[in-house]
């Protein structure tokens, strides 16, 4: 396998890596806001929304060539993609690379049946969804159940749910709405305390700042 076909590998990464949800996270917002939006004007949603995405995606492209060339040095981001963990790009990027090269890169039918009873499964719980609305568990939630933000984020879900429940039960729809402005300024005011740690890490930390979250 020559470097264009080990850079092309390489590069198949950004279809499955982390960094993919959050712009389809920002595009499940868009149909709501074409709803919003004069129906005259929805047309201009497309290329606005596709001029955004080239503008973002050259200057987070540009930031981190120049940052990675001219500054801190890219193995110092201090994320698996760019210091060559065996759990990030490079890893897997090396691990495929060697299996081609060792002649070693055949199916592997383990992970093909582990494949496959997974999606038996989830299928066994749309049908059940469909068949019984009540039934608790959701096929969403065992999909992205072995995901390791979920494991870190199960205590807050499962809170945000309790606190849900108890709303909607003891005090009803009306009382959920009228608290829901609560619950969106903690989440503002956590957004404005790590904005305000980059802002004092730029100020008197440059160069040497602080984890402010997990992700």
């Amino acid at each position: 396998m020559g470097p264009a076909s080990a850079a092309g590998l390489g590069l198949t990464y950004t279809f499955f890596c982390d960094a993919k949800t959050f712009g389809i996270t920002a595009l499940a917002h868009i149909p709501r806001l074409g709803v919003a939006m004069d129906a005259r004007r929805r047309r201009l949603l497309v290329p606005a929304v596709l001029l955004g995405g080239l503008i973002g995606a050259a200057a987070v492209v540009g930031y981190i060539l120049h940052e990675g060339y001219h500054t801190v040095g890219s193995y110092n981001f201090g994320v698996v993609s760019f210091n060559g963990s065996s759990d990030g790009a490079v890893g897997i990027w090396r691990l495929t690379a060697s299996r081609i090269l060792q002649g070693t890169a055949g199916t592997d039918w383990y992970r093909v049946r582990a494949l496959g009873a997974g999606a038996a499964f989830t299928g066994l719980l749309f049908y059940l969804r469909y068949r019984f609305p009540t039934f608790p568990v959701h096929p969403i939630g065992f999909t992205i159940s072995a995901s390791g933000v979920l494991s870190s984020s199960v205590s807050s879900i499962l809170l945000v749910w309790l606190v849900k429940t108890l709303l909607l039960k003891f005090g009803g729809l009306d009382y959920y709405r009228r608290t829901a402005p609560l619950f969106l300024g903690m989440l503002m005011g956590y957004l404005a305390g790590v904005g305000l740690g980059v802002v004092v890490d730029v100020i008197w930390f440059n160069g040497d700042g602080h984890p402010l979250n997990d992700w």
